[in-house]
């Protein structure tokens, strides 16, 4: 219930980001902010459907692989990523 909660609060507050940046008056601001937002938002949400697979599965199954998999995903996919995703942020900007 706790992550459902976090998950929550995270997309409540993404939503008022993106309202904030779809607001934006200039065009020219408005083209920075919203790669930059989808960016920041797509490791999120890699971050978020990592934690969900963790914590959703049955109890019933219970292996020492299957809660490996998760640990390693979470620990080693978004450190990878996140270069690739901010240099393309970053080409973006310029």
């Amino acid at each position: 219930m706790l992550v459902f909660g976090r998950f929550i609060f995270i997309m409540l507050s993404y939503m008022q980001i993106f309202t904030a940046v779809l607001g934006i008056p200039s065009e020219q601001g408005w083209h920075k902010a919203f790669p930059m937002f989808i960016h920041h938002l797509a490791v999120v949400s890699l971050h978020i459907s990592i934690s969900f697979f963790a914590h959703l599965k049955p109890f019933s199954i219970s292996s020492a692989v299957l809660e490996l998999v998760p640990a390693v995903l979470y620990a080693v996919v978004p450190p990878t990523l996140n270069p690739l995703i901010y240099s393309m942020r970053n080409r973006e900007l310029k």
